[in-house]
């Protein structure tokens, strides 16, 4: 292909986006529109790795497929479920140097998609967050239920300060990052529990350029939060661990 200015930008907007995916069947077919509506001018593919689900998220994807050459359909098979082990897979199966990663229950809506794209590419950023507002008392703009409300915002709060503000929201599922970021860095991150963009902005000891997209995050209408305890026990050993790679490091 001969690379003009064209083609130049268009490969700055290719993007692979990967879905972790687990008991989704209400809402793959919904979000898989949604995506292929607002993306009508960009190259992407769409990897959705499947937590060994227990209905028919495999069946609908696998129909989408025939549909669509662009979507591929990893499933995990091990005992233990794990969403940061899940993205593990997918961003190591992208085909692009940009990566979006996304839950698949309809609460990330894929309008923000190009938003976020334009500010990566314009700022020249390492990682952009679909950030949601924790500023206020409303746990409206969040899509999340009150308790589950005061619980991020605790856990952003933490996390400030034991790492420094980063971004408004280091617990959200939803940004955009370089894939190199991953790769170079993949054997120090913690990689165990639901938030792994903790891992990607936190973990590196080169500093990383993040820049925040607020937006409003829908309330889920089908299947069942993955929030639980056990995602609060992996975060507090995740920043055990940063911590005691920072001290040892020297990095404040």
């Amino acid at each position: 292909m001969h690379f003009n200015k064209k083609n130049i930008r268009f490969f700055e907007k290719s993007l692979s986006i990967v879905i972790p995916v687990y008991n989704e069947e209400k809402n793959i077919n919904k979000l898989v529109n949604r995506i292929f509506y607002y993306l009508k001018k960009i190259n992407f593919e769409i990897i959705m790795v499947d937590d060994n689900s227990e209905d028919f998220t495999e069946i609908n994807i696998k129909e989408l497929i025939n549909l669509h050459k662009n979507i591929v359909y990893i499933k995990r098979l091990e005992k233990i479920r794990d969403l940061s082990r899940s993205c593990q897979l997918g961003i190591k199966k992208a085909l692009y140097k940009k990566i979006l990663i996304m839950d698949a229950d309809l609460q990330h809506n894929p309008k923000y998609i190009l938003p976020m794209i334009n500010l990566f590419n314009i700022k020249k950023l390492d990682v952009v967050v679909g950030a949601r507002k924790f500023n206020n008392f409303s746990h409206i703009n969040t899509g999340q239920s009150l308790i589950r409300y005061i619980f991020s915002k605790s856990l952003v709060y933490i996390t400030n300060i034991f790492f420094g503000q980063k971004t408004n929201d280091p617990m959200s599922g939803f940004f955009l990052f370089k894939k190199s970021l991953f790769i170079n860095n993949e054997k120090k991150f913690y990689l165990r529990g639901y938030k792994i963009l903790a891992d990607i902005i936190y973990s590196p000891t080169t500093n990383v350029k993040v820049k925040d997209y607020f937006i409003k995050f829908n309330k889920r209408n089908y299947g069942i939060s993955k929030m639980s305890m056990k995602v609060f026990f992996h975060l507090f050993f995740f920043y055990l661990t940063i911590l005691k790679k920072n001290i040892f490091n020297g990095k404040k």
